[in-house]
């Protein structure tokens, strides 16, 4: 299932996994099935990728100490240079992996998050990687 992400000067198209319910399309594309969640945004860019991955994981790590950072990479993201950050985090529901990819697109800052429960990563993230690797500009 193809769904898009529509603000002014910016439409995006994303390929989300079989498996996955669309739950919201238009300014934000959010989808989920049991144990995972992907989210698409976009917002004004106020700093480059690399900047705003940094900025994104001192605020996930302020608000979840228990978090860990697993890895941090470049990563293109919807045809520009971008960045994949992944964090693990032990919370009340149990352990939880989130991925980011983030890229600024038209002067937008585009993030695609993938959450799902860490039991379930090494199952799901081959999909979640193929749902960034789709996401693209439409005209």
């Amino acid at each position: 299932m193809t769904a898009r992400l529509v603000r002014p000067g910016l439409a995006l198209a994303i390929d989300l996994p079989a498996a996955m319910e669309l739950e919201a399309s238009g300014e934000a594309v959010a989808a989920a099935r049991p144990g995972a969640r992907l989210d698409l945004t976009a917002a004004p860019a106020v700093a480059d990728a690399p900047v705003s991955t940094s900025r994104a994981v001192a605020a996930h790590l302020a608000r979840l100490p228990a978090a860990r950072v697993i890895d941090v990479a470049s990563a293109p993201l919807a045809g520009v240079g971008g960045t994949r950050v992944l964090l693990h985090h032990v919370g009340a529901s149990g352990a939880t992996c989130l991925e980011e990819w983030r890229g600024v697109v038209a002067g937008l800052l585009v993030t695609l998050s993938a959450q799902c429960a860490a039991p379930a990563y090494d199952a799901l993230a081959d999909e979640h990687a193929a749902a960034a690797a789709s996401l693209r500009v439409e005209p």
